[in-house]
Parts: structure tokens; C-alpha cells; sequence
């Protein structure tokens, strides 16, 4: 019930937007105009199972905004409100976390995972000593019914055309969010793999994103970073790391 209810917000949210914009003449003539920008990123990480391969992982990219309303990858949404000291956004999303327990052999016999859609609302606010960001989600389609909360810190800069910006964060995620993805089922019990029933747990992560336009509609961008799991995730007998390092780079094009 309480899944359905974050959904519905966030297409009142969206219809709502899209409704204010329609009849709202000025939008119609500035901020309503279509945007779109198109890239190709590449990217590598440790997965928290023993995996196989950890190889990089090339993906196009693909966003368009119109007004408030936005496709970003794999998000759907619309900014809900925004001043100088104010953003807030709602929409869904399509999780990226590995469903594939990394290629694992060891894992292979388990149950099947599957992606989850979740209906997201996340508030930042901007200040001069940096930007402080909220954020809360829900399962909307039925694939663990589980919670996610975020609360990270980031304070931005610029060295000339580059733009830097250092970040940490936490992430709560609810019981049934661990068990899906690292406890072991009764029926995937096996004499070096104990049932395992975990319990909500947090998440630290620390990292850095640099933005560089090298051109009018060229930008490069780097980003790197590390999460450190939280005891829950570390108990479970098919996890072996208990900090993840990620790295990406990438190239977006923007048409307008």
C-alpha cells in the first residue's frame, strides 16, 4: 500500500508539471523547449559476490528534457520545485544494481534476480558551504518490495573550465532490499552456503566526479569512487568484499 501511494505522488507530481507548463505561456516559449544529449561511457567495478570477470562495460547514452519533464538513462521524472537554495525531483528508475551476482560460478545455481523499478523523490539543497542531498525510494514493481534512503554531502568547484566535485554519502536500505540481493534462500542452501536472513544495513560510499567541456556540446567526464558495505551485507556467505572501487569515463554530446 504504501508502494502504491509513493507511486501515485510521483505522477501526480508529474502530471501536475506537465499540466503547469502546458498552460503556462512563457514556459512555453523558454523553458519548454526540447533538450537532448547523447554519449557512450565506459566503466568498471568489483562486485561484492566471487565473480568471474569484473571486466568494462561500454553504454551508449541517451537523455532528453523538456520543461520539467526528463529521461536521463534509465530515469524517468520531473522537477517538482526548484529556487536558488531548492531542487526536488520525482520519477522512477530503473536499478542498476547487479542481478547477475557478477558472472559468479559459484552463485550460478541460485534463484534468478531480477530488476527493480523504483519510485524515487530526492530534495537537494544549495548553500555555500555545498550541496546536501535527500533521497528516498521504493520498490514500485513488485521485485522485493524494499526501501532505499540516501543522505550525501558534495561541495563543487571549479580549476578554470574543469568542474570537481568531492562527495560522501549513506544509503539505508531496507531488510527485504539486503535479502534480495545477498541472503541465501532455503531452497539455495547448500553445505558451504548457510541460510542467511539478513536485516536492513547501511552503506558508506566516498567519491569524486570531474566534469571538462572541451568543446560548445563536448563534454568528458571521469568519476570514481568507493562503498563500504554494511555488516548485514558482509555476514552473507556469498559475499567476499567488503568495499567496492568503481571507475568511469565518459563522452556526452549535447544537440542543443
Amino acid at each position: 500500500m504504501r508502494t502504491r501511494l509513493l507511486l501515485a505522488a510521483i505522477g501526480l507530481a508529474l502530471s501536475a508539471n506537465v499540466s503547469a507548463g502546458a498552460s503556462d505561456g512563457e514556459g512555453d516559449r523558454s523553458g519548454h523547449r526540447l533538450h537532448v544529449t547523447t554519449g557512450v561511457s565506459a566503466s568498471t567495478g568489483q562486485s561484492p559476490y566471487p565473480a568471474d570477470d569484473s571486466g568494462v562495460r561500454f553504454r551508449p547514452w541517451f537523455s532528453l528534457r523538456w520543461g520539467p519533464v526528463y529521461f536521463h538513462g534509465r530515469s524517468l521524472g520531473a522537477l517538482v520545485h526548484k529556487d536558488d537554495d531548492w531542487t526536488v525531483r520525482a520519477g522512477v528508475y530503473l536499478d542498476g544494481r547487479d542481478t547477475d551476482r557478477g558472472g559468479s560460478s559459484q552463485a550460478s545455481d541460485m534463484a534468478e534476480l531480477d530488476r527493480a523499478v523504483l519510485g524515487e523523490v530526492d530534495a537537494s539543497h544549495n548553500a555555500d558551504w555545498g550541496t546536501l542531498g535527500f533521497a528516498f525510494a521504493a520498490d514500485v514493481s513488485g521485485t522485493h518490495d524494499g526501501y532505499l534512503a540516501g543522505l550525501s554531502y558534495g561541495y563543487p568547484f571549479a580549476l578554470g573550465p574543469v568542474r570537481v566535485k568531492p562527495k560522501v554519502g549513506i544509503e539505508w536500505q531496507s531488510a527485504e532490499v539486503v535479502r534480495y540481493y545477498y541472503g541465501v534462500r532455503t531452497d539455495d542452501v547448500r553445505p558451504d552456503r548457510p541460510l542467511h536472513e539478513p536485516g536492513g544495513g547501511v552503506n558508506f560510499e566516498i567519491g569524486v566526479s570531474v566534469t571538462y567541456p572541451v568543446a560548445k556540446r563536448h563534454t568528458l567526464q571521469f568519476r570514481a569512487g568507493v562503498v563500504f558495505l554494511s555488516p548485514e551485507i558482509l555476514r552473507s556467505p556469498i559475499v567476499v568484499r567488503d568495499r567496492l572501487a568503481k571507475l568511469g569515463v565518459g563522452y556526452v554530446y549535447r544537440f542543443r
